[in-house]
């Protein structure tokens, strides 16, 4: 039996985020954390298992028979995190209704999102499954039974002692989850330091050391309502109702809108009606950071016919097109850059520029293809992210060949869109973005609940 479409997405989905290797000190694989046979009791015997070779360890799957008619199927995927599962989870509602599941939330089993589905199959009526997907710790789990649908009460209960059995298992196998850290800075997360949000960091690339550095992380004042941020020079800030981030130093005050980049005086955190309109200045090539990443891009030649000697310059083309600005900033876990076409501004995160010279290039290319194309009149988002990944892969191809043995999760997904680009085309591409949450959400097919 092959999993089914949204199982299958879900799982490409969890491997685009994955490294290469388990993430846990004692390494217990996925085929571990499975339910053998062995404990199924008698008369099971197993049909079938499957695991994914580009990335030994993480996903296994197993099916187990009764009798002839009666099934279950045993899946576990590890993730990098916990959110990164929790993301995927709730994404599935709809996908599961849209292949004829009732779903309905099912509360505490496992570490948080769950759901059971339940359905009379379209193509075998006599056949019925109950589905279980729920997570423990960073571990996706998927327990389904099968069987005929005048004992769907059988099959459930088959479904729910199974679940147990998987979760006790998993429960035994794990380490327990590691002690939170302290945090690093004031109103910071556990283990993280003060960095300026995706909105003041924008900001900040277009007004410079005026600015200062954070001194602490993003928080909201419970006395104006306004999310707030203390710098070494100044105050940034989103007033309540305001959809744009501002600065002050006490009496200069900085905001960047749909008007362009404001400046005005005074004790007022909001901009008068006769507030000065600065020029944002045009970016001076790309920032010093980048220039291992150029070299190695400007050493490679572009593919033939695209017009240009090498990668770099057709690089340096597309953030020309729109004057695109290149700056550092933190982003959602597991978005490693992203184009801001109202600013045309391209951030890159510290995990992008912590990696090789080849990643960087990698996630630079595609940025930097999403700068030239709305001017193109390519107005398809999902497209337009189909193909960027596009341009990722060969860049990825004439760098490494896609067969560089990945040491960052960031280079495991970088392999796993060359393979799929280099194996199924766009089509295949297509379908990985569309059936993402993620993408989803921001090309407004649906919106998650």
């Amino acid at each position: 039996m092959r999993p089914r479409q949204v199982i299958r997405s879900l799982i490409l989905l969890l491997l685009l985020l994955a490294p290469a290797t388990p993430l846990f000190a004692q390494t217990p694989t996925a085929r571990d954390l499975v339910v053998p046979v062995s404990e199924m009791g008698d008369g099971w015997h197993q049909v079938g298992e499957g695991e994914d070779p580009d990335h030994p360890g993480l996903v296994y799957r197993a099916d187990y028979q009764l009798d002839g008619v009666a099934v279950i199927i045993f899946l576990v995927v590890i993730a990098p995190g916990h959110q990164e599962v929790e993301n995927a989870l709730q994404g599935l509602p709809q996908q599961l209704q849209a292949e004829g599941f009732a779903v309905e939330p099912h509360p505490n089993l496992g570490d948080g999102t769950a759901f059971k589905a339940t359905r009379v199959h379209p193509q075998e009526p006599l056949l019925f499954s109950t589905l279980y997907l729920f997570r423990i710790q960073q571990v996706l789990v998927q327990v389904e039974s099968i069987g005929l649908t005048q004992d769907s009460d059988g099959v459930g209960n088959r479904a729910w002692e199974n679940v147990g059995r998987q979760h006790d298992r998993i429960r035994a196998l794990l380490p327990p989850p590691a002690e939170a850290l302290p945090p690093l800075a004031p109103f910071c997360p556990p283990g993280q330091g003060a960095g300026f949000p995706l909105g003041f960091a924008i900001l900040r690339a277009h007004i410079g050391d005026v600015m200062g550095e954070p001194t602490e992380c993003v928080h909201q004042d419970p006395n104006s309502g306004a999310y707030i941020q203390q710098t070494t020079t100044g105050l940034a800030e989103v007033q309540p109702g305001a959809q744009f981030a501002s600065f002050t130093n006490g009496w200069d005050h900085w905001a960047l809108t749909e008007q362009g980049l404001l400046h005005w005086t005074g004790p007022d955190s909001l901009p008068p009606d006769n507030v000065e309109i600065l020029p944002l200045v045009p970016p001076n090539g790309t920032p010093p950071e980048l220039q291992p990443a150029m070299d190695l891009l400007r050493a490679t030649p572009a593919p033939e016919g695209a017009g240009f000697a090498n990668w770099a310059e057709m690089v340096e083309a597309w953030l020309a097109v729109d004057s695109t600005r290149v700056i550092f900033g933190s982003l959602s876990p597991t978005t490693y850059g992203v184009y801001i076409q109202a600013t045309k501004t391209l951030i890159l995160t510290p995990d992008v520029m912590a990696d090789s010279p080849a990643a960087i290039a990698a996630i630079l290319v595609h940025e930097a293809r999403h700068a030239a194309q709305l001017s193109e009149g390519d107005t398809d988002c999902i497209h337009r992210e189909v193909n960027s990944f596009g341009w990722q892969a060969r860049v990825w191809d004439a760098l490494t060949g896609g067969t560089l043995e990945p040491t960052t999760p960031l280079q495991a997904q970088l392999n796993v869109i060359h393979h799929l680009f280099f194996t199924e085309g766009e089509p295949g591409l297509y379908v990985a973005v569309a059936t993402t949450p993620s993408y989803q959400s921001q090309c407004n097919l649906w919106t998650p609940t």
